[in-house]
Protein backbone atom coordinates (compact mmCIF):
# COMPACT_ATOMS: atom_id res chain seq x y z
CA UNK A 1 0.00 0.00 0.00
CA UNK A 2 1.90 3.11 -1.38
CA UNK A 3 1.00 6.92 -1.33
CA UNK A 4 1.47 8.53 -4.92
CA UNK A 5 0.71 11.88 -6.39
CA UNK A 6 0.94 14.01 -9.43
CA UNK A 7 1.06 17.72 -10.07
CA UNK A 8 0.95 18.92 -13.29
CA UNK A 9 2.44 22.24 -14.29
CA UNK A 10 2.00 24.41 -16.94
CA UNK A 11 3.03 28.01 -15.33
CA UNK A 12 6.94 28.57 -14.97
CA UNK A 13 6.43 31.00 -11.87
CA UNK A 14 4.33 28.78 -10.04
CA UNK A 15 6.31 25.79 -9.92
CA UNK A 16 8.61 26.29 -7.36
CA UNK A 17 5.76 27.36 -4.89
CA UNK A 18 3.07 24.79 -6.05
CA UNK A 19 5.74 21.98 -5.56
CA UNK A 20 6.76 23.28 -2.53
CA UNK A 21 3.24 23.47 -0.52
CA UNK A 22 2.14 20.18 -2.53
CA UNK A 23 5.13 18.20 -0.56
CA UNK A 24 4.29 20.29 2.43
CA UNK A 25 1.01 18.97 2.18
CA UNK A 26 2.09 15.21 1.38
CA UNK A 27 4.32 15.14 4.57
CA UNK A 28 1.15 15.96 6.42
CA UNK A 29 -1.03 13.74 4.92
CA UNK A 30 1.71 10.91 4.93
CA UNK A 31 5.25 10.94 6.27
CA UNK A 32 7.48 10.46 4.59
CA UNK A 33 6.22 7.42 2.69
CA UNK A 34 4.87 9.11 -0.72
CA UNK A 35 6.07 9.68 -4.06
CA UNK A 36 5.59 12.30 -6.62
CA UNK A 37 5.39 12.81 -10.25
CA UNK A 38 5.70 16.04 -11.95
CA UNK A 39 3.84 16.21 -15.16
CA UNK A 40 5.36 19.47 -17.40
CA UNK A 41 2.81 20.32 -19.66
CA UNK A 42 4.89 23.13 -21.07
CA UNK A 43 8.85 23.78 -21.00
CA UNK A 44 11.03 22.42 -18.00
CA UNK A 45 11.73 24.90 -15.48
CA UNK A 46 15.47 26.22 -15.40
CA UNK A 47 15.26 24.40 -11.34
CA UNK A 48 16.44 20.59 -10.22
CA UNK A 49 13.72 18.66 -10.99
CA UNK A 50 15.63 14.91 -10.23
CA UNK A 51 14.34 15.28 -6.69
CA UNK A 52 11.04 13.74 -7.79
CA UNK A 53 9.86 11.80 -11.05
CA UNK A 54 8.63 14.11 -14.10
CA UNK A 55 7.69 13.38 -17.63
CA UNK A 56 6.82 15.71 -20.12
CA UNK A 57 2.93 15.79 -20.48
CA UNK A 58 1.20 16.52 -23.89
CA UNK A 59 -1.07 19.53 -22.74
CA UNK A 60 -3.82 18.19 -25.24
CA UNK A 61 -6.49 18.08 -22.13
CA UNK A 62 -4.54 20.55 -19.93
CA UNK A 63 -4.62 19.31 -16.84
CA UNK A 64 -6.78 15.90 -17.29
CA UNK A 65 -4.50 14.81 -19.94
CA UNK A 66 -1.91 15.39 -17.81
CA UNK A 67 -3.61 12.80 -15.13
CA UNK A 68 -4.04 10.40 -17.66
CA UNK A 69 -0.51 10.37 -18.54
CA UNK A 70 0.31 10.31 -14.73
CA UNK A 71 -1.38 7.40 -13.95
CA UNK A 72 -0.19 5.79 -17.27
CA UNK A 73 3.36 6.41 -16.44
CA UNK A 74 2.67 4.94 -12.84
CA UNK A 75 1.53 1.99 -13.73
CA UNK A 76 4.38 1.28 -15.88
CA UNK A 77 6.71 2.74 -13.18
CA UNK A 78 5.05 0.35 -10.54
CA UNK A 79 2.45 -2.33 -9.20
CA UNK A 80 0.32 -0.42 -8.63
CA UNK A 81 -1.95 -1.56 -6.41
CA UNK A 82 -6.23 -1.61 -5.64
CA UNK A 83 -5.98 0.37 -2.04
CA UNK A 84 -2.52 2.73 -3.31
CA UNK A 85 -3.14 6.28 -2.61
CA UNK A 86 -3.57 8.13 -5.41
CA UNK A 87 -3.55 12.58 -4.93
CA UNK A 88 -4.12 14.72 -7.78
CA UNK A 89 -3.56 18.63 -8.20
CA UNK A 90 -3.01 21.43 -10.56
CA UNK A 91 -0.14 24.08 -10.35
CA UNK A 92 -3.10 26.45 -9.47
CA UNK A 93 -4.14 25.07 -6.17
CA UNK A 94 -2.13 27.53 -4.08
CA UNK A 95 -2.20 30.22 -6.93
CA UNK A 96 -5.93 31.00 -7.11
CA UNK A 97 -7.36 30.74 -3.94
CA UNK A 98 -6.48 30.66 -0.18
CA UNK A 99 -4.62 27.85 0.92
CA UNK A 100 -3.13 28.48 4.20
CA UNK A 101 -2.23 25.58 7.33
CA UNK A 102 -6.18 25.23 7.44
CA UNK A 103 -6.93 24.19 4.02
CA UNK A 104 -3.56 21.98 4.33
CA UNK A 105 -4.57 20.04 7.82
CA UNK A 106 -8.37 19.71 6.19
CA UNK A 107 -6.91 18.02 3.16
CA UNK A 108 -4.59 15.99 4.81
CA UNK A 109 -6.59 14.31 7.19
CA UNK A 110 -9.01 13.72 4.17
CA UNK A 111 -6.14 11.65 2.45
CA UNK A 112 -5.32 9.70 4.97
CA UNK A 113 -8.63 7.82 5.14
CA UNK A 114 -9.16 6.76 1.24
CA UNK A 115 -7.22 3.99 0.87
CA UNK A 116 -10.03 1.61 1.11
CA UNK A 117 -13.25 3.60 0.35
CA UNK A 118 -15.44 4.03 -2.44
CA UNK A 119 -15.07 7.73 -2.92
CA UNK A 120 -13.09 10.76 -4.06
CA UNK A 121 -12.72 13.28 -1.76
CA UNK A 122 -11.87 17.29 -2.77
CA UNK A 123 -13.53 20.39 -2.40
CA UNK A 124 -17.18 20.16 -3.38
CA UNK A 125 -19.26 22.67 -5.89
CA UNK A 126 -23.12 22.08 -6.62
CA UNK A 127 -26.20 23.61 -8.46
CA UNK A 128 -29.20 23.91 -6.41
CA UNK A 129 -30.82 21.45 -8.33
CA UNK A 130 -29.86 18.30 -10.67
CA UNK A 131 -28.40 19.09 -14.31
CA UNK A 132 -27.60 16.73 -16.96
CA UNK A 133 -24.09 17.63 -19.03
CA UNK A 134 -23.43 15.34 -21.82
CA UNK A 135 -26.23 12.65 -21.06
CA UNK A 136 -25.23 12.32 -17.41
CA UNK A 137 -27.09 13.34 -14.19
CA UNK A 138 -25.71 14.78 -10.77
CA UNK A 139 -26.27 18.33 -8.68
CA UNK A 140 -22.39 18.08 -7.27
CA UNK A 141 -18.84 18.15 -8.49
CA UNK A 142 -15.15 17.72 -6.95
CA UNK A 143 -13.18 20.77 -7.69
CA UNK A 144 -10.37 19.35 -9.67
CA UNK A 145 -8.00 21.87 -8.28
CA UNK A 146 -7.04 18.94 -5.37
CA UNK A 147 -8.72 15.65 -4.50
CA UNK A 148 -7.66 12.21 -4.19
CA UNK A 149 -9.04 8.70 -4.06
CA UNK A 150 -7.22 4.89 -4.15
CA UNK A 151 -5.98 3.54 -7.15
CA UNK A 152 -8.89 1.10 -7.19
CA UNK A 153 -11.60 3.67 -8.02
CA UNK A 154 -9.05 5.81 -10.22
CA UNK A 155 -9.19 3.01 -12.82
CA UNK A 156 -12.61 3.12 -13.30
CA UNK A 157 -12.91 6.45 -13.61
CA UNK A 158 -10.31 7.18 -16.73
CA UNK A 159 -9.81 8.42 -18.70
CA UNK A 160 -9.46 11.94 -16.68
CA UNK A 161 -9.88 13.95 -20.36
CA UNK A 162 -13.10 12.44 -20.90
CA UNK A 163 -13.83 15.12 -23.75
CA UNK A 164 -10.72 13.82 -25.37
CA UNK A 165 -10.08 15.68 -28.56
CA UNK A 166 -10.51 19.30 -30.52
CA UNK A 167 -13.18 17.32 -32.87
CA UNK A 168 -15.54 15.94 -30.27
CA UNK A 169 -15.55 19.30 -28.25
CA UNK A 170 -16.36 21.22 -31.27
CA UNK A 171 -19.69 18.80 -31.56
CA UNK A 172 -20.64 19.17 -28.04
CA UNK A 173 -19.99 22.72 -27.54
CA UNK A 174 -20.76 25.95 -29.67
CA UNK A 175 -20.71 29.54 -29.35
CA UNK A 176 -23.99 31.75 -30.54
CA UNK A 177 -24.81 34.95 -29.70
CA UNK A 178 -23.16 35.59 -26.82
CA UNK A 179 -24.38 31.89 -25.50
CA UNK A 180 -22.59 28.22 -25.18
CA UNK A 181 -25.01 25.61 -26.32
CA UNK A 182 -24.27 21.89 -24.97
CA UNK A 183 -25.10 18.97 -26.67
CA UNK A 184 -27.36 16.42 -24.19
CA UNK A 185 -27.14 19.00 -21.65
CA UNK A 186 -29.92 20.79 -19.67
CA UNK A 187 -30.85 24.08 -19.57
CA UNK A 188 -29.67 25.05 -16.17
CA UNK A 189 -26.12 23.90 -16.52
CA UNK A 190 -25.70 25.55 -19.64
CA UNK A 191 -26.86 28.78 -18.35
CA UNK A 192 -24.55 28.36 -15.25
CA UNK A 193 -21.44 27.38 -17.55
CA UNK A 194 -22.14 30.51 -20.09
CA UNK A 195 -22.66 32.97 -16.78
CA UNK A 196 -19.29 31.83 -16.09
CA UNK A 197 -17.73 32.67 -19.06
CA UNK A 198 -19.35 35.27 -21.20
CA UNK A 199 -21.59 36.81 -18.18
CA UNK A 200 -21.04 40.20 -17.20
CA UNK A 201 -20.98 38.77 -12.79
CA UNK A 202 -17.52 37.03 -11.38
CA UNK A 203 -16.53 34.49 -13.57
CA UNK A 204 -13.76 32.97 -15.16
CA UNK A 205 -10.81 35.45 -14.65
CA UNK A 206 -9.09 35.77 -17.79
CA UNK A 207 -12.89 35.68 -19.80
CA UNK A 208 -12.34 39.17 -20.44
CA UNK A 209 -10.73 39.54 -24.55
CA UNK A 210 -10.36 35.81 -24.57
CA UNK A 211 -10.63 34.73 -28.12
CA UNK A 212 -12.79 31.73 -28.82
CA UNK A 213 -10.25 29.16 -29.11
CA UNK A 214 -9.33 29.53 -25.48
CA UNK A 215 -12.56 29.87 -24.24
CA UNK A 216 -13.49 26.82 -25.83
CA UNK A 217 -10.27 25.09 -24.29
CA UNK A 218 -11.50 26.36 -21.06
CA UNK A 219 -14.54 25.21 -20.97
CA UNK A 220 -13.76 21.60 -22.30
CA UNK A 221 -11.72 21.29 -18.88
CA UNK A 222 -14.41 22.59 -16.99
CA UNK A 223 -17.19 19.84 -18.80
CA UNK A 224 -14.07 17.40 -18.17
CA UNK A 225 -14.16 18.37 -14.21
CA UNK A 226 -17.52 17.88 -14.14
CA UNK A 227 -18.10 14.73 -15.86
CA UNK A 228 -15.30 12.96 -13.73
CA UNK A 229 -18.02 13.70 -10.55
CA UNK A 230 -20.94 12.53 -12.83
CA UNK A 231 -18.81 9.34 -13.66
CA UNK A 232 -18.20 8.39 -10.22
CA UNK A 233 -21.70 9.07 -9.47
CA UNK A 234 -22.32 6.21 -12.42
CA UNK A 235 -19.90 3.82 -10.69
CA UNK A 236 -21.39 4.01 -7.33
CA UNK A 237 -18.30 6.00 -5.89
CA UNK A 238 -19.32 8.56 -3.49
CA UNK A 239 -17.99 12.09 -3.98
CA UNK A 240 -17.04 13.68 -0.39
CA UNK A 241 -16.04 17.10 0.70
CA UNK A 242 -12.95 17.66 2.54
CA UNK A 243 -15.16 20.73 4.46
CA UNK A 244 -17.55 18.98 5.57
CA UNK A 245 -17.13 18.53 9.22
CA UNK A 246 -18.94 21.83 10.29
CA UNK A 247 -16.03 22.81 12.29
CA UNK A 248 -14.37 22.50 8.84
CA UNK A 249 -16.74 24.53 7.25
CA UNK A 250 -16.99 27.20 9.58
CA UNK A 251 -12.77 27.36 10.13
CA UNK A 252 -12.89 27.86 6.11
CA UNK A 253 -15.46 30.48 5.94
CA UNK A 254 -14.40 32.70 8.64
CA UNK A 255 -10.53 32.08 7.00
CA UNK A 256 -12.14 33.36 3.45
CA UNK A 257 -13.84 36.23 5.45
CA UNK A 258 -10.68 37.42 6.85
CA UNK A 259 -8.89 37.70 3.89
CA UNK A 260 -11.74 39.36 2.01
CA UNK A 261 -11.59 42.02 4.42
CA UNK A 262 -7.50 42.75 5.13
CA UNK A 263 -7.93 42.96 0.82
CA UNK A 264 -10.58 44.98 1.25
CA UNK A 265 -8.11 47.26 3.05
CA UNK A 266 -5.70 47.21 0.66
Amino acid sequence: MNNYAILVCYYGEYYKKSLRTFEELLKQSFGNDFEILVVFNSTYPEVETNKHLSIQGSNSGWEFSGWDEGVKYLERRYQLNDSDTLIFANDTFCQHRKFTFINKYIFSKAFRNIRFKRNLVGDINSLSEKFCLAGLVGQSWISTYLFGSNYYNIKLLMPFDSVGSDAVLSKLVTINDNELHISNSSKNITLHLTSWFLGNSEGWYKKEGVDNTLLLKKVDAVINEKLFSLKALVKEIQIESVYENKLYWFLRKAQNKLFDSLSRLG
